[in-house]
């Protein structure tokens, strides 16, 4: 069916949430004239739009989904036993996350065929009413366009909010799904959270994708347990992360599966599993990475691919059935693999802390970080302890990693602890260790703790102002002897670790408060590395194009619009750079085959209401937000005035006007509802 739109039209980008109001008139086109306008609705809506329109499906159309029979939904459920019973306990957590709210979690096939729903009674009723039930078929073909079926269709993860939905009947649920992928790069499934909202959060669909990313990993585990199981990442700290790439070897070192994220990692083909091993991928032995995790353990790989490529990485699985069949076991130290056709020397395995982040990598031409950073590295070396601050997400953690690199103890291990994101009662045993029998429940043989596995290395204590008061007794007193004890255990043992501390708190109020042991924080506090945050880092541009390079891998070819960078540069940035990787990542998901500029098509809507709205109001009050619904006044009457002047100007286009004021259409029509305007037509507003 043709599609055809109209200049004057506003228009609506993909990232954007469409208007009540707008997605009432498109319907109403639709249902009078069977034309869909375009630009109206997000691109993925329309297109799914568009689909259920060519396959003659209506508006007004009754909801009759085929049902499969309780013998038939038994044989589907166990041909996907293993994704069932794979994605039951994220389920169970999106369910007490949202608690007692009117939702429903649901679990389908590749099929778009209901194989598990979780959820309140209450909202179960009305769901049995909608055929949201074990065994009915979500194809979008025949539901038109919604959660299970579109996602399908698109392959990556979908917000259908109210009316978004192709046939009325379901117009009034806001879906949230996410695919599930089967180790082998193909969908398994989906997982949806479905509620009778028609707003809906922005926020279901990032706890759903990441609920969804949790599945894959237990799935590809679960699968090849048998087998070695590699982990990587470019960047070695989402190395363990939800980010990772993983990969399958039999003992012999051929290729049996790899996960979307490293067959993005590796720019893999359809036809790499079938085709290549360990030699072809990493031009070295699968032996020789099984020497080198056993020689350290917590300590990450660093390889280097065939395609030049530098890679970290962790072995999860499958050490002790390579060793059965090792017949020469190749030495870790100073290897030189070659791959076994060409005989070309290629660049040797080696531990990923003697070959870390460096310096340059992490201040980016940054002046004054980088001479800190600089100091920081020759206090390091004379174990005189240092002390990084600076806000949530601002680069601790990869500063210190760092200063590692470039000390003189890069030749052991950086080991790290969350000392926020331990229980207070596991912090003595994390920290140093215990013996065998110390406690109900302790490992069989003990476990080394932080302190001691850091011995010749650097210890990085993350958030210490988290730390509980008697553990921060405990670590004076190793930082004064240079020993430990651990629980259970008589025995000392001395230490020789450098320490980096980090936190976003004010230790010194704290210690005022006698929240922080004084004693303590002048022994840490050596020297201290005050992080700038983002919004503040002269060298935004070049930090922008260092992640994307690293996100993107080193021969990308994607560019960033200018247009976006300087919107970009003027925002905020409360998360800092973990903020601003995470923007990259979400915009290189939404990317499609072909595309090669990241623009604001790319980015999720909350993200771009904000980054719009704040830019404005940065521009107009010095950062400070003119708030909608204030009691009018003078900020409330500028503010309405500044809306009637960009309505004005561009002729009543709202979408122009809202793209003069820096904000989204949503965030204009509720500007115009809170200010009393009433739109009669795209050319006239009028005061109630």
């Amino acid at each position: 069916m043709p599609v055809h739109s109209s200049p004057t039209e506003p228009n609506l980008t993909e990232s954007n949430q469409a208007a009540p109001a707008v997605i009432h008139h498109v319907r109403q086109l639709v249902t009078d004239q069977g034309v869909l306008p375009a630009g109206l609705l997000r691109r993925e809506i329309e297109t799914s739009w568009n689909r259920c329109l060519q396959q003659g499906l209506r508006l007004d159309q009754k909801l009759e989904l085929p049902l499969l029979a309780r013998d038939e939904l038994r044989e589907v459920r166990e041909r996907n036993n293993r994704l069932i019973s794979g994605s039951v306990p994220e389920m169970e957590a999106l369910c007490r996350h949202f608690g007692k709210r009117d939702c429903i979690v649901m679990l389908a096939d590749a099929n778009a065929t209901i194989l598990k729903t979780l959820g309140e009674s209450q909202f179960s009723d009305k769901a049995s009413r909608y055929s949201l039930l074990p065994g009915s078929s979500w194809q979008e073909s025949r539901a038109g366009t919604n959660a299970f079926g579109t996602v399908l269709k698109q392959g990556k993860p979908l917000m259908v909010r109210g009316g978004e939905h192709y046939i009325d009947a379901i117009s009034g649920f806001s879906c949230s799904a996410a695919p599930i992928y089967d180790p082998f790069g193909k969908i398994a499934g989906v997982l949806d959270v479905s509620s009778y909202d028609v707003l809906g959060s922005c926020h279901n669909l990032g706890l759903v994708s990441m609920s969804a990313r949790l599945i894959e990993h237990r799935l590809f585990l679960d699968h090849y347990q048998d087998s070695v199981i590699l982990a990587i990442h470019p960047r070695i700290e989402f190395v363990g992360s939800l980010w990772q790439g993983l990969l399958a070897f039999s003992s012999d070192g051929q290729l049996l599966a790899a996960n979307q994220a490293a067959q993005r990692c590796l720019e893999l083909g359809p036809l790499a599993i079938e085709r290549d091993d360990f030699i072809s991928l990493f031009g070295s032995k699968l032996s020789a990475v099984i020497n080198l995790s056993r020689e350290s353990v917590h300590s990450p790989l660093l390889l280097h691919t065939t395609q030049n490529l530098q890679i970290h990485g962790r072995l999860l699985s499958g050490m002790d059935g390579v060793e059965a069949i090792t017949a020469e076991p190749e030495s870790s130290e100073g290897l030189q693999l070659k791959q076994a056709q060409t005989k070309q020397v290629k660049q040797p395995v080696r531990k990923a802390h003697n070959q870390g982040i460096s310096l340059a990598g992490v201040t980016l031409e940054d002046t004054v970080l980088s001479r800190s950073a600089q100091r920081g590295v020759k206090v390091l070396n004379h174990q005189i302890p240092l002390l990084l601050t600076g806000e949530t997400g601002a680069g601790k953690e990869v500063l210190a990693r760092a200063l590692h690199t470039e000390s003189n103890r890069n030749r052991a291990d950086f080991v790290a602890l969350n000392c926020a994101a331990i229980p207070e009662g596991l912090v003595e045993s994390e920290l140093f260790g215990y013996q065998d029998g110390a406690f109900t429940g302790a490992r069989r043989g003990g476990m080394k703790g932080k302190v001691l596995l850091a011995d010749k290395g650097t210890l990085f204590l993350d958030e210490i102002g988290d730390m509980p008061l008697d553990m921060q007794a405990r670590l004076l007193r190793v930082l004064q002897e240079r020993s430990i004890t651990p629980l259970g255990s008589g025995k000392i043992i001395p230490v020789d670790l450098a320490i980096i501390c980090a936190t976003h708190r004010d230790l010194k109020s704290m210690v005022a408060q006698g929240k922080f042991r004084e004693d303590l924080y002048y022994r840490l506090n050596g020297m201290r590395i005050q992080i700038p945050p983002l919004r503040k880092r002269s060298n935004f541009v070049g930090i922008l194009e260092h992640l994307l390079q690293i996100e993107a891998g080193f021969n990308h070819g994607i560019q960033i619009d200018p247009l976006l960078i300087n919107k970009l540069k003027s925002y905020r940035w409360p998360g800092n750079l973990r903020q601003l990787q995470t923007l990259i990542k979400t915009s290189l998901a939404f990317m499609e085959e072909g595309e090669s500029l990241i623009s604001e098509d790319h980015l999720t809507e909350d993200f771009l209401e904000e980054l719009n709205s704040g830019r404005r109001s940065f521009e107009v009050n010095n950062g400070a937000d003119i708030d909608t619904k204030a009691p009018s006044g003078t900020l409330k009457n500028a503010q309405t005035e500044l809306i009637k002047q960009a309505i004005e100007e561009n002729l009543g286009n709202i979408s122009a006007a809202a793209l003069s004021l820096g904000i989204s259409r949503a965030t204009l029509y509720r500007r115009l509802q809170n200010a009393g305007i009433k739109r009669v037509n795209d050319r006239q507003v009028l005061n109630s």
